[in-house]
């Protein structure tokens, strides 16, 4: 193989590993305390790792392309979705919140970049959108520990449903707010495009 294929392979497959990471942590959800707590903890480290790897990688080695401005955001939310259905089947997400999380991914990856590749606007990402994927694995990150509090006897059911929900909520608000920085440019270069047809 040759090395510059090798370069761009691995950058791709760190992306691409999120996925089955989702499913894993979907799967060990119902393990009992602390085996269950303990193998999510590790796949959403593993998880984050790979969100900063690979892009990483992919400057380090030159192989910056659409592909990864592609997958990176993408294999993002496919990983949390896996994440949130498991709050959700444990009774620690609301379904509104978990179909608001379904709508803002979809506006984004099945709207907002189609758009961005018609107009020309770069797909890159944006500060926001670190924020928000930042928030996700904090976030994540709090619901697994109020988890292992629960079920270790120091947090009561209710105040871990409260607790998670709240959350969750703030995870998925600055996700719907995040979108509005993806669709400001493309309203900039569409009204740019008209002046531009009708000058």
């Amino acid at each position: 193989m040759p090395r510059r294929v090798g370069k761009r392979l691995i950058p791709h497959a760190l992306t691409l590993l999120r996925v089955p990471l989702g499913v894993a942590f979907l799967l060990v959800s119902p393990l009992d305390y602390p085996r269950g707590q303990i193998l999510q903890a590790a796949i959403l480290a593993l998880a984050a790792a790979s969100d900063y790897l690979d892009g990483r990688l992919a400057r380090s080695f030159g192989t910056v392309g659409a592909f990864g401005k592609w997958a990176d955001p993408l294999t993002d939310a496919i990983f949390f979705l896996f994440v949130f259905l498991s709050f959700r089947a444990a009774g620690l997400m609301p379904l509104f919140l978990l179909i608001l999380f379904v709508v803002r991914e979809t506006a984004q990856h099945a709207l907002v970049r189609p758009l961005s590749v018609r107009l020309g606007v770069e797909l890159g990402a944006r500060p926001a959108g670190k924020l928000k994927t930042g928030l996700q694995v904090v976030g994540t990150a709090g619901v697994i520990a109020m988890g292992a509090a629960h079920a270790g006897g120091a947090m009561p059911r209710g105040a871990l449903v409260t607790a998670s929900a709240v959350t969750l909520s703030v995870i998925v608000a600055v996700s719907l707010a995040s979108l509005a920085f993806y669709v400001a440019p493309l309203i900039a270069a569409g009204r740019s495009r008209e002046r531009g047809a009708g000058s």
